[in-house]
């Protein structure tokens, strides 16, 4: 276990603010594994070839914005297809 020193308006907090730190991180990941597993079968429906990679470029946006796309299958649409474009052009860049 980790342990460190931290001081917050000259309060101690020790290593319960590590374990608070490390808790706070896992939900983060948490919800945004959540939010993958809605958006991938929406994403799946526009674009099956590149599922993955246009759902991790969406989870890449706020929060809020994941959220309109996933109540909103027009934003979803527009934005999967924006993402299509820009993962086409860079592999006829790369090949």
């Amino acid at each position: 276990m980790e342990y460190r020193l931290c001081f917050i308006d000259d309060k101690f907090l020790g290593s319960s603010f590590t374990h608070l730190w490390r808790s706070m991180s896992q939900l983060m990941w948490l919800k945004l594994q959540i939010l993958g597993e809605q958006l991938y079968p929406l994403v799946e429906k526009h674009e099956p070839v590149h599922v993955a990679k246009v759902t991790g470029m969406l989870l890449e946006m706020d929060e809020a914005e994941i959220m309109h796309l996933l109540e909103s299958p027009e934003a979803l649409n527009i934005d999967c297809a924006v993402l299509l474009k820009i993962i086409v052009s860079h592999i006829r860049f790369c090949y």
